[in-house]
């Protein structure tokens, strides 16, 4: 039909709806056009169409400059010279290994290797572009890792919101990564934990299997694109099996059963609300009716798929089913442990989410208000790994994607300008300046990462490791708490007795060493010292912080007097030189009331 012919038969059309009474059919306005061919102008006091969310280049370069300063704020803890750059006394032990893996020598099998791998191979990469040696470029990558991932993890943030609801909330959720507190600490710079990037790999996991429904790949009659999505989750749930055993699978696992069967329950209750015909059929076949429709409309099929391959390895492997099931039952006694990941959630966590504390609930509200396909995610994935980390304080960490997408639907909406009124919309641009200049004030707060004595070294410690590093033996075996066992590991290179996991510690061994601790008899101290072959004896004013949990593995097996003074004390008062074969070597003696005190067993 030709142009000519269509224009002909609407004012047909129109004569006929006049001659019935009708109004003629009105364009809509964003539909009409002038005589030649183009949109009208816009009125004048409109927005420009550059600062409007539908323009890709100012929702780009919004992005650019949210990774910007997501990166930027996870590195404002360098700038405090008060404290060493590594943060989380485990992030020491990945970086040793990785400075093994680079001098050629093969590392402990304990345990996965985390992040050890991929900083070596970084490591050696940049240190043969741009001519550094070994230790200084695993010393650049080890800063600025976490930041980069996290950058990494806003783009990803970005593109899975835009996907479920739209640019505006994708952009804000990458906002509310850059500036959410678990969020910046877990991708600080620095922090070379497993966290950085398996909380990056598990948010993808999650994403790809709800878009996996989506996806279309046809092969002869065949739809299998959900067979792609499923694939690439098994493959990261592989990769995180690499960084960190069963535990990282199990949280992509449990964040897949959860979608599920809340996508089942709500398009269970669709059916009901839409079944014209059930009054007519029997109860039990209109609920089988709505069973089968309610699982077709799920992710059934990848489900599936990665469900009966988990099954299966588990089966296969009897020994690492039973750790998990070991595993799980320490982690349900939980706040009765001395590590704190494995402590339940406490008050003090949850303020730690600062101002998210008000725009997470009116997320979960607005989301269950809505019950699409992204909303179900997010709110099943923030409540169950909520409800784990009652039992396990650390699952919060990996609640912090679905959190920051929680956030941007709220600041989405808020800085939603379409639906409101002249007065309403001046109000609630108000608003929404004083809620992003809060979150934006609120994030230099990351500058205090490192300030706590017992997440980094402060340089009193540092100097301290640095003596034994250059003062000592290089077979030398330390004694010390095991809070500072991989910082003894790492930065003073030299065998610590006890630690987080290398080397391990618990029952006797933290018995015998909280002896050493709150003894008055140098005598007792250098028996244990002897026992265990240690060399040296740190001790610290950071104990202050656990000596609560020292003294109640050291009282039991001491007798003390009416002016009980622990040897501990003794030391760190500038009381304690040398007594019965233990000498203090660091500080010099006329040091008073020294930070940190070396002691060491004396030859012969």
């Amino acid at each position: 039909m030709t142009a000519k012919s269509k224009r002909a038969r609407k004012g047909v059309a129109a004569k006929k709806a006049a001659a019935r009474g009708a109004p003629p059919r009105q364009q809509p306005p964003s539909q009409k056009r002038t005589s030649a061919g183009k949109p009208p102008p816009k009125k004048a006091g409109t927005a420009p169409a550059f600062f409007s969310f539908d323009n890709k280049r100012f929702v780009l370069l919004c992005l650019l400059a949210v990774l910007g300063f997501a990166f930027f704020v996870r590195c404002l803890h360098l700038f405090d010279s008060s404290h060493y750059y590594i943060i989380s006394a485990d992030s020491h032990v990945f970086h040793w290994m990785a400075g093994e893996i680079m001098d050629g020598q093969a590392i402990p099998d304990r345990f996965p290797s985390g992040l050890a791998y991929p900083m070596a191979y970084i490591a050696s990469a940049v240190g043969f572009v741009f001519s550094l040696s070994d230790e200084h470029a695993l010393e650049l990558v080890t800063r600025y890792l976490a930041p980069f991932l996290a950058v990494i993890t806003c783009v990803v943030l970005y593109v899975a919101a835009s996907r479920l609801y739209d640019r505006r909330v994708g952009l804000m959720s990458a906002f509310a990564w850059a500036v959410l507190p678990h969020a910046y600490f877990i991708q600080g710079a620095g922090y070379v934990d497993r966290d950085p990037f398996n909380v990056l790999l598990v948010a993808i996991g999650a994403f790809v299997f709800v878009f996996s429904k989506r996806w279309h790949r046809q092969i002869g009659r065949l739809d299998v694109g959900w067979v792609l999505g499923a694939l690439l989750v098994l493959v990261i749930e592989f990769i995180l099996y690499l960084e960190w055993s069963w535990v990282g699978p199990g949280l992509v696992l449990a964040i897949i059963l959860a979608y599920s069967a809340g996508d089942f329950v709500v398009e269970f209750l669709k059916q009901g609300e839409s079944g014209s015909m059930a009054r007519y059929q029997p109860e039990s076949e209109h609920l089988s009716v709505r069973l089968k429709s309610a699982l077709k409309q799920t992710s059934w099929q990848p489900l599936a798929l990665v469900l009966s391959l988990n099954i299966l390895v588990s089966l296969v492997n009897f020994g690492l089913t039973a750790k998990t099931f070991s595993f799980i039952g320490s982690v349900l006694a939980a706040g009765s442990g001395e590590i704190a990941e494995l402590q339940g959630l406490g008050f003090s966590d949850l303020l730690l989410f600062q101002f998210f504390l008000l725009l997470i609930p009116v997320g979960l509200f607005l989301a269950l208000m809505r019950h699409q396909k992204g909303d179900i995610l997010v709110v099943t994935w923030f409540v169950s790994f909520f409800v784990l980390s009652l039992f396990s304080r650390r699952t919060i960490l990996y609640a912090t994607p679905a959190a920051a997408v929680l956030g941007g639907i709220v600041l989405g909406n808020l800085i939603d300008f379409r639906y409101s009124r002249e007065a309403g919309r001046i109000v609630q641009k108000i608003v929404a300046v004083i809620v992003v200049g809060i979150l934006l004030g609120l994030s230099s707060l990351a500058q205090s990462l490192g300030s706590e004595p017992r997440v980094a070294a402060n340089n009193a410690w540092y100097d301290a490791l640095v003596y034994l590093k250059d003062n000592t033996e290089e077979d030398a075996i330390v004694m010390t708490w095991w809070d500072y066992g991989y910082w003894i590991l790492d930065v003073a290179g030299r065998r610590p007795v006890v630690d987080g996991g290398l080397y391990g510690h618990g029952g006797y061994q933290d018995d015998d060493i909280a002896l050493v601790y709150c003894t008055e008899d140098a005598s007792e101290a250098v028996q244990v010292m002897q026992k265990y072959k240690a060399d040296y004896l740190v001790f610290s004013e950071v104990e202050h912080e656990i000596w609560s949990t020292i003294l109640s593995r050291g009282w039991p097996q001491v007798k003390p007097g009416e002016d009980w003074t622990p040897l501990w004390r003794r030391a760190l008062d500038g009381n304690f030189h040398s007594e019965d074969g233990l000498e203090r070597i660091y500080p010099a003696p006329e040091v008073q009331d020294p930070e940190i005190v070396i002691l060491a067993l004396k030859e012969g």
